[in-house]
C-alpha cells in the first residue's frame, strides 16, 4: 500500500473530500478505527483458548472540519444537505476520500450524525463534524438480504485521490472536485 506523506503531499492532507466536496480539516484528521470480530473460546478452568475469526466489523468514523471563508460555509451546506439522515427515507452512502481513511480501506459511509457548526477557539476559526459508519455491503451469498427495504444506496463513484483541483497557491479551493473513478469492471458487469 502506498500511502501520501503529508510533507510531499499536503493538499491531499489538508482536506477531507466528501461527495465530491472538498473541506479543510488542517486540524484534524479523519479518524477510523476498522476492527475485526473475533470470538474467543476457553475451556472452563483452562489457561489459553482460541479464537474464531468472524471477519471485520465496519469502521466509525469521525470527519471535523474548520472553516473560515464564506466558501467553507457555502460548501459545508451544501454538503449537509447531502448527507444528512432525513427521516423516512433511505440513507445514501456517500463517497469519502483522506490519505488517513484510504490507509485503512475506509472509501465510503453513511452519516451518523452531524454536530452544529461551534467557534473552534481560535478567532475566526469555526469548526463542524460528523459521525459515520464505513459503508460496505456483504458479500453477495454472504446471508445478504435482498429484500431491498431499508438498503442503504452506494455512492455513485469514489473520488480519485491522484488527480487534485488545486489553486495557484497551491491550497485545494473550496468546492474542488475530484473526478470519479471509472467504474470496475464488477461494476460493468451489473454487480456490486
Amino acid at each position: 500500500m502506498n500511502i501520501l506523506f503529508p510533507r510531499t503531499d499536503p493538499v491531499a492532507w489538508d482536506n477531507v473530500i466528501v461527495a465530491d466536496r472538498a473541506l479543510p480539516c488542517q486540524r484534524d484528521y479523519p479518524k477510523a478505527k476498522p476492527g475485526r470480530k473475533l470470538d474467543t473460546k476457553s475451556a472452563a478452568g483452562s489457561s489459553g483458548g482460541r479464537i474464531v475469526d468472524k471477519g471485520y466489523d465496519l469502521a466509525k468514523v469521525s470527519v471535523t472540519v474548520y472553516l473560515w471563508t464564506a466558501d467553507h460555509f457555502r460548501v459545508w451546506g451544501e454538503l449537509v444537505d447531502v448527507i444528512k439522515p432525513r427521516a423516512g427515507r433511505r440513507r445514501d452512502a456517500v463517497s469519502i476520500y483522506h490519505p488517513a481513511l484510504e490507509s485503512v480501506g475506509v472509501g465510503a459511509v453513511v452519516v451518523e450524525s452531524i454536530t452544529s457548526i461551534e467557534h473552534s477557539g481560535t478567532a475566526g476559526i469555526f469548526k463542524a463534524s460528523f459521525e459515520a459508519i464505513q459503508y460496505q455491503p456483504p458479500a453477495r451469498g454472504a446471508n445478504a438480504s435482498r429484500s431491498g427495504n431499508g438498503d442503504t444506496q452506494t455512492p455513485s463513484a469514489p473520488p480519485v485521490a491522484a488527480v487534485v483541483d488545486v489553486q495557484s497557491n497551491g491550497s485545494l479551493g473550496p468546492g474542488a472536485a475530484i473526478p470519479a473513478a471509472p467504474p470496475s469492471p464488477r461494476a460493468r458487469r451489473g454487480g456490486t
